[in-house]
């Protein structure tokens, strides 16, 4: 098992899975599509509005410009991000698995640091399919929401410094800071909450599911049967529940949970849930108790 640098790629990849470009692109196009839209239906009442329309919408459309303005070049730099060299997330040589750890939206963060995984398939005990299902509270009530993962599961023979090397990895990446742009004369710092590669457990990675994925380990690694897990499991504790938000940069469930579970308000349940995530679950326990 290695840590390798931003960029680093097999050069005898058999099999490589990337992100499709149309989702980008299908936002792309609806996002676009709204200035338009809203010129060719409201323009001509606009022009004739008067005055006091003028007074009471007018800061309503500059808002929305403004929010436009600075959302839509995000989805053009996501859907031009899908073309380049980053956006990978599984390749599969003749020998090893790596695990591209950034996600293809955070491209832009630059600096050599360790976001590869080489796992060869010697270290890999097994692999299956997991179809993991959550209760999300929504406006309307829980609902049930699910998502597929590649897990794979690790033997014993790298060393635990090794395994907690990948997975301290794994969690900078996650926290790690954006750096700072300027667009029209505003700073800001765009970070996208697309996690590929994350540690549900000990011993253990998860990757987001593509189609086809068990193909390549045919006959090298063994496949399991498709498991399914219940993410929210009332056996599991809260912190292991909140870990596992965390981990997949679900900031706003976790806090959701928080509430729910702990009767915190907004204020202290946003602290209780960043004190886990930068390892303070300790002190975080003592001020739920």
């Amino acid at each position: 098992m290695e840590l390798l640098p931003t960029g680093t790629r097999p050069t005898d990849a058999r099999a490589t899975f990337r992100n499709s470009s149309f989702g980008a692109f299908l936002a792309v196009v609806i996002a676009g599509a709204i200035p338009a839209v809203a010129l060719v239906f409201g323009g001509p009442r606009i022009a004739d509005a008067g005055l006091f329309a003028w007074i009471v919408t007018g800061p309503f459309v500059l808002i929305g410009g403004l929010l436009w303005l600075l959302i839509f070049p995000t989805l053009v730099g996501t859907f031009f991000a899908t073309f380049r060299a980053g956006n990978w997330v599984l390749a599969v040589s003749k020998d090893s698995a790596w695990l591209n750890l950034r996600s293809f939206c955070n491209q832009h963060f630059g600096g050599d640091d360790p976001t590869v995984v080489r796992l060869p398939f010697t270290d890999i005990a097994s692999v299956r399919l997991v179809r993991e299902v959550r209760d999300v509270q929504g406006q309307d009530g829980p609902h049930r929401t699910g998502r597929s993962f590649l897990e794979l599961t690790l033997t014993d023979t790298p060393t635990e410094a090794v395994h907690e090397a990948v997975h301290e990895a794994v969690r900078i990446e996650r926290l790690r800071e954006a750096p700072e742009r300027t667009f029209l004369g505003i700073r800001s710092r765009t970070r996208h909450r697309h996690v590929p590669v994350f540690a549900p457990r000990a011993g253990v990675l998860w990757v987001e599911w593509h189609r086809g994925m068990l193909k390549p380990f045919d006959g090298r690694v063994r496949a399991l049967p498709t498991g399914r897990i219940d993410g929210t499991d009332a056996t599991r504790t809260l912190e292991e529940r909140l870990t596992t938000l965390l981990e997949r940069d679900h900031k706003l469930e976790a806090i959701q949970l928080v509430r729910q579970e702990l009767g915190m308000t907004l204020i202290d349940a946003k602290r209780h849930v960043e004190e886990l995530g930068r390892g303070g679950s300790a002190q975080a326990s003592k001020r739920s108790a």
